[in-house]
């Protein structure tokens, strides 16, 4: 599990793929954060493949990318950024940071994206949007999101 430091507190993270032995339509997308002096206690945000709900299923998304087809909005979960908007959405959501918690990330959704670092201005000549896809983990289409850093 990587660390993830908010003010004072630091927690642990990880981020992985899931399945259901025998169920090929189970892909899911799981999110795991707890303070670093709960062990084995915690919160789990899973992100259950869908209809318009895509989760990493091989090519042409990868490890830890996970997009809502109808507005098309992408997020990398493996980005420490988008990791501290799911842990804010959930504290927002009751979750008291010492307790087990199950949550449907899908339904959390729209509370993580403006949890999210503001958007950066663009550079004169960029491409509109592109830098928050690639560093806060939220873009437009399957190819967006970009690699952990």
């Amino acid at each position: 599990m990587r660390p993830l430091k908010v003010g004072a507190d630091i927690y642990r993270r990880s981020t992985g793929h899931a399945h259901t032995q025998g169920d090929p339509d189970s892909c899911r997308e799981v999110v795991r954060i707890a303070r670093a002096d709960q062990r084995n206690r915690g919160l789990q945000v899973t992100f259950r493949t869908g209809p318009g709900l895509l989760v990493n299923d091989g090519y042409p998304m990868h490890d830890g990318l996970i997009c809502r087809a109808a507005d098309d909005v992408t997020l990398n979960l493996h980005l420490p950024s988008v990791v501290r908007a799911i842990l804010d959405a959930a504290i927002e959501h009751g979750w008291d940071t010492r307790s087990v918690l199950s949550l449907d990330g899908w339904e959390l959704l729209d509370t993580i994206l403006t949890k999210l670092p503001p958007e950066p201005e663009p550079e004169p000549g960029a491409e509109p949007g592109g830098e928050r896809g690639r560093e806060a983990g939220v873009g437009r289409g399957a190819g967006a999101g970009g690699d952990e850093g």
